[in-house]
């Protein structure tokens, strides 16, 4: 298994577009990754602590465990996602697309 730990990379000019990949356990922390198309990769265990996902694209995904605490998700839609929890209250996500079901339970 490879895991990849972005936070090392240079971030001027990089931009990704993830299809079919693998990226379980992978560390995106503090990355900023706007607009980041992830379609039907692996993303179980990837931490994406204080990350910049404004407007990234989410389709078909398996977040399970993933880690969101002080993210920026804002525009994000993650409707097709499935296995993860996020709290509204400890992250940015003006006008998120996220299920009712997949909001932490802690959250008042």
């Amino acid at each position: 298994m490879l895991v990849l730990y972005f936070t090392e990379c240079k971030q001027f000019g990089l931009s990704f577009k993830f299809i079919s990949y693998n990226l379980n356990d992978s560390s995106f922390n503090k990355m900023d990754l706007r607009k980041t198309y992830f379609n039907q990769s692996f993303l179980q265990g990837v931490d994406f602590t204080k990350a910049n996902l404004k407007e990234a694209i989410f389709v078909d995904f398996d977040l399970y465990k993933a880690i969101f605490e002080y993210t920026t998700i804002e525009k994000c839609d993650f409707r097709d996602s499935i296995n993860f929890q996020i709290d509204l209250n400890i992250n940015r996500h003006k006008k998120a697309k996220i299920r009712r079901r997949d909001l932490d339970s802690n959250q008042s």
